[in-house]
């Protein structure tokens, strides 16, 4: 990417080399030009995180990896898989999930203040977790994409659907 002008210059210059090459009558190899070279810059390398972006972005899915494998330990130990949210009825208590937030949607509420639904994923499943402005006004910077998180809350089943109503968060480091 850092590359990126140059390989455009580089093109054009090789495209227009193609479209203008004259046979030379006194040139010791006919037909064929000289071949074009090209030097690239060095570049930093790129994060795991950051491929691992550029991929479900290009294809809607992770492929290689997931973000959450270097988490997997921290978030098995003491939080509730999200592919058993739905099964076990925790309406009354707490729930306290691990993942990844990949979709960010914000919103007004009535009464004119910000809120979010957010998509929470680990490595079984996904959820819609729902941040009242009471949460979200805290820190709106946090509910970020790709930011790895602690959710603890509630769970919804209302109209047929599973929700998550948040009631707090924190970054989740390794």
């Amino acid at each position: 990417l850092g590359n990126t002008e140059k390989l455009l210059s580089f093109a054009r210059e090789a495209s227009g080399a193609r479209n203008t090459s004259q046979i030379n009558l006194f040139d010791s190899n006919p037909g064929f030009a000289a071949p074009l070279r090209i030097k690239l810059d060095p570049a930093e390398p790129v994060s795991k995180n950051q491929k691992l972006s550029w991929v479900k972005e290009l294809l809607g899915l992770y492929v290689s990896d997931h973000p959450l494998s270097e988490f997997s330990k921290n978030i098995r130990a003491g939080f509730t898989k999200i592919s058993e949210i739905p099964s076990k009825k925790l309406v009354d208590g707490l729930v306290k999930i691990g993942g990844l937030i990949s979709q960010v949607k914000k919103v007004i509420t009535k009464a004119g203040s910000p809120m979010v639904f957010v998509r929470i994923e680990d490595l079984t499943g996904n959820v819609e977790a729902l941040v009242f402005p009471k949460i979200f006004e805290k820190d709106p910077e946090f509910w970020s994409l790709e930011r790895v998180v602690s959710l603890t809350g509630r769970v919804s089943h209302r109209d047929n659907a599973v929700k998550f109503i948040c009631e707090t968060a924190e970054e989740l480091a390794f």
